[in-house]
């Protein structure tokens, strides 16, 4: 009797253990049609991505690199209207540059990358908001009048005592 008693035990917890595995199956297949739609509903083929340290000493040491990536197939971007459009975002407060030097590529190849660097010293943002402290930051670029594309935020930190070691 104990014998049969332990084989419906191993029965119930086998048929658990099976419902789990399909549970688990089903939850990724799903994640996985999701991501998928998600990247084939993409109507840009521009893809930013912001690069910078954590900490400075001051603001004019904040440098920030952007990453473009052009991820579609067949467009050739212009690599100069990118630049042109830039504008950066900091502490939430839009700032567009006066005039740039761009010594790049002209196009911008589908399924390649570049990376451009750039200090805040070329933005207008006023030194009161440059003050020690937490910060954020962003960047956006207009392809076209309705495709505008801005990165995730960043944040960075003005002042020798939020930088690594500092006592």
């Amino acid at each position: 009797m104990p014998e049969l008693w332990t084989l419906g035990i191993a029965d119930t917890l086998m048929k658990v253990f099976v419902t789990i595995l399909l549970l688990a199956a089903v939850l990724s297949i799903t994640r996985a049609a999701q991501a998928t739609n998600a990247v084939q509903t993409s109507s840009s083929p521009l893809e930013l991505v912001l690069n910078c340290d954590v900490s400075f000493d001051t603001a004019a040491d904040v440098k920030v690199d952007i990453i473009y990536r052009n991820i579609g197939l067949t467009n050739y971007l212009d690599s100069m209207a990118l630049e042109a459009s830039r504008t950066v975002i900091w502490d939430g407060k839009d700032y567009e540059k006066h005039g740039f030097a761009y010594a790049g590529p002209m196009k911008l190849c589908p399924l390649q990358s570049m990376t451009v660097g750039f200090h805040l010293s070329g933005y207008p943002i006023p030194s009161a908001a440059l003050t020690p402290g937490r910060h954020s930051v962003a960047v956006k670029v207009t392809l076209s009048e309705s495709n505008t594309l801005t990165t995730d935020t960043l944040t960075v930190f003005i002042g020798k005592e939020h930088r690594a070691g500092a006592k």
